[in-house]
Parts: C-alpha cells; structure tokens; sequence
C-alpha cells in the first residue's frame, strides 16, 4: 500500500507521527518541504523504513501523487481546514487525520476514511493497518470522493453567495 502526506512544515503537521505509524507492509510519499528535512530523514532511518520513504519536495502539480496513492495520511497537530483533506478525498482516496484538522468534519468514520486524537498512536497505528486493505480502501476511497463532489468550486460559490445574501437580507 502507498500512503501519501502532502504538507509543508512537518512538525505541526505530523509527519513524525506517520513516519512511526507507517506498516511494516506500506510506503510513504512525502510531498512538501521543510528546513528540517534532514531530521524526518534521520527519524525514519532510526525507525527502519527509510527504504520505503520518500521525499519528494515541493512539487508544482500534485494531482499525479494523489493518483498513486492508495491512502491519505495527515496526523496534524493543528491545521483549520487543510485543503488537502479535501483534494485526497475528490480524488478517492480515503483519509486518515486527527481531531486537531478543520477537515475531520468531512470524514465520517470508517466509511470515508478515519479520525483520532493526535496523540493516539495505536489509533492512527491501527487506521494504517486498516487501509492497508486494498477492498476497503477502495470502498473508503469511492465514499471520500462522494462526499468531495458536495464541495466543488461552483457549490461552494453558489453557498457563500447565497450566505451574503441572506446576511445583507
């Protein structure tokens, strides 16, 4: 299986914690930057699967990644709304994150991916396990994409116009 974490700034969005999560069975693509890149490269080495990371830096175009990927993993410390979340979901990838991530509240619980306290290790252990099969990732994966039509560019445009709307009303 081949989880992908797109994300600049590695500590508040919880690289460290995928890195030692990650299944003895999966990859990890790493899609971002960070000054301390280095120190995320020593953890996975100190962790053993380094040989199944990779860093692939900032990219321009991000869509081919999301398409390769089986799974979304972004165990964030804290992040508003990440439009990441909804990305990997329009692109049918179920997702894993924390309850410290604004787009949680698009996840419904193993059916289009998972949620957990960021500090529940055997939480996001056991989520990665899960995703690593290839059925229910999928089923998971067609569910996020459903829920990802409902947030496209012309919906959400057509909301906060009519939200405007309403208020000036």
């Amino acid at each position: 299986p081949l989880f992908l974490f797109v994300g600049s700034g590695y500590e508040r969005k919880g690289l460290d914690r995928a890195l030692v999560a990650l299944p003895a069975s999966a990859w990890l693509l790493v899609v971002g930057k960070d000054k301390h890149e280095k120190r995320y490269r020593a953890l996975a080495e100190r962790l053993g699967n380094l040989a199944r990371v990779r860093f692939l830096g900032a990219q321009p175009d991000v869509r081919a990644f999301y398409g390769a990927a089986d799974a979304f993993v972004f165990p964030t410390r804290y992040e508003p709304f990440g439009n990441v979340i909804l990305e990997a979901m329009a692109c049918g990838l179920p997702v894993v994150t924390t309850t410290d991530c604004g787009g949680a509240d698009l996840i419904e619980q193993g059916v289009s991916g998972y949620v957990h306290d960021g500090e529940d290790r055997d939480a996001l252990v056991g989520h990665l396990g899960a995703l690593c099969d290839p059925a229910r990732a999928g089923r998971l994966g067609e569910a996020a994409a459903r829920v990802a039509v409902g947030y496209d560019l012309e919906v959400m445009t057509r909301r906060m116009v009519g939200l405007y709307q309403g208020l000036l009303a």
